[in-house]
């Protein structure tokens, strides 16, 4: 068996919590893309927030397979509603973001969409 900490099994709520949530939630929104669903003519982006934090109104780039476009975040969506005013999302959240100005068919699984100003233009 091995003495190394990062191989231990959680034993506790509090260890499981820890392994399961990101180390740190500061820096620009970054979020991997899992799925592209339209809902009432509206696209919807799901995933998990990997850093950062979104609201609806902010813009956001979509990019990968060398090609980029920009959204705005109409609203936030919960699977489980937190009621605790307006929605965002941070870190280790479980999301759909509504989108306006993008087409589903615009946008691939396995994008990434990070906030406008963290996306470097080379």
């Amino acid at each position: 068996m091995s003495d190394d900490p990062s191989l231990s099994v959680p034993t506790s709520a509090s260890d499981l919590f820890r392994l399961l949530t990101p180390a740190s939630d500061s820096g620009p929104f970054r979020m991997p893309i899992e799925d592209v669903v339209t809902i009432n003519r509206r696209v919807v982006i799901i995933g998990r927030v990997e850093r950062g934090e979104v609201h609806g109104g902010d813009i956001i780039e979509l990019s990968g397979d060398g090609q980029s476009i920009t959204a705005r975040v109409v609203r936030v969506e919960f699977l489980c509603w937190r009621g605790d005013g307006e929605p965002s999302a941070s870190v280790g959240d479980n999301v759909g973001l509504r989108l306006a100005r993008v087409r589903a068919e615009q946008i691939r699984v396995g994008w990434i969409a990070n906030a406008q100003s963290a996306v470097e233009i080379s």
